[in-house]
């Protein structure tokens, strides 16, 4: 049997955190960060092939998190969530600080989730 990829989840919220653990545990490895700096740590520690990332948080907020990961690594896949629809300024300069994609709050479908994450993990 393979191992399961690995998946970093940032979000300042942790029941935000515990619900996409729960929603991808079966099918990832989740490891579940409550700030950005808790996760440049753990970036640091082990190759994650993605990271779900809240945009707003306190201190480091995800754009800032984003940039800062992109200097670390540059082929790690970044999913922002956010309760913004795709043409709030917040999310298209996210976008253009490197992320590959956006899931939206509140996360209404398992499936989407689970297919939205497994097309930017490399096979």
């Amino acid at each position: 049997m393979n191992a399961k990829s690995k998946v970093l989840i940032v979000d300042d919220e942790p029941e935000v955190g515990e619900i996409l653990g729960v929603l991808l545990e079966e099918q990832f490895d989740c490891e579940i960060c409550t700030d950005a700096t808790q996760a440049l740590e753990a970036l640091r520690k082990t190759d994650f092939p993605l990271i779900i990332t809240d945009l707003e948080m306190p201190q480091i907020n995800g754009i800032r998190f984003i940039k800062q990961v992109r200097e670390l690594n540059r082929k790690t896949a970044i999913l922002i969530s956010t309760g913004h629809d795709c043409e709030h300024p917040k999310v298209q300069e996210a976008l253009q600080a490197g992320a590959n994609g956006i899931l939206t709050k509140p996360f209404m479908d398992p499936d989407d989730l689970i297919r939205s994450v497994t097309k930017l993990i490399p096979h």
